[in-house]
């Protein structure tokens, strides 16, 4: 069974997660559903905007803890998390160098590899229930998918330095305070309205005018990757 999804209407590629009984926690299968539907998105040229959603009351958990029990204690754990690591990271990054601008749409937890994902995103709606943790100090783990150098950016050192020494959750008004959102409100409705709207208007401009934009952007971020 699919993990996400991918749907295409009127030049926006609408994502979402599908795994709401696992609270859409990220396992082997759904890093690389992500990383091939980002690279489907990346190579069709009809995309002008990307809304990416979750199922369910919760944005994403972090990643499935079944899935690295998995890992722990096999005979070439060292080697082999080594290399996981890194597709992991390849995975994450296919959402970062999208080439037009991705849109989240958050509810309920976002946490650990579900934060990852996040920093990856453009611009970020939340409703109020949402909740965000770089929560993989907590477990004993480095956050090392992505989320501690692209959030440098929009936090700043002292804030990012709290989120990642403490794994302390920060609801969405604490969110939005810090740079972690654009926008919050009452319910995921009204959020997926905005973005709806949002990426109507980014849809309508310039293809090649937003493209060199968010390159441009990127540029500025350049350790981010």
């Amino acid at each position: 069974m699919a993990r996400i999804t991918l749907k295409t209407e009127k030049k926006v590629a609408h994502v979402r997660l599908v795994r709401p009984e696992k609270r859409n926690a990220l396992d082997e299968q759904g890093f690389a559903e992500l990383g091939k539907l980002f690279e489907e998105i990346r190579t069709e040229s009809k995309n002008r905007v990307v809304i990416i959603s979750a199922d369910g009351p919760d944005f994403s958990a972090g990643i499935d803890l079944g899935y690295v029990q998995k890992v722990i204690g096999r005979k070439d754990e060292t080697d082999y998390v080594a290399d996981l690591i890194s597709r992991l990271q390849g995975q994450i990054n296919a959402v970062y160098d999208c080439p037009v601008p991705v849109i989240a749409v958050v509810q309920g937890n976002c946490l650990g590899a579900g934060l990852d994902l996040l920093a990856a995103c453009d611009l970020v709606l939340a409703d109020r229930t949402a909740k965000f943790a770089i929560s993989e100090i907590n477990l004993g783990i480095v956050a090392d998918l992505g989320s501690l150098g692209r959030l440098k950016h929009r936090l700043g050192d002292l804030a990012l330095n709290d989120l990642a020494f403490t794994g302390r959750t920060v609801d969405a008004e604490e969110a939005k305070t810090i740079g972690l959102v654009n926008h919050v409100f009452d319910s995921k409705e009204e959020a997926m309205e905005k973005a709806a709207k949002l990426a109507k208007t980014i849809s309508i401009k310039s293809p090649r005018a937003v493209k060199a934009t968010k390159r441009l952007l990127r540029l500025g971020n350049s350790d981010a990757r």
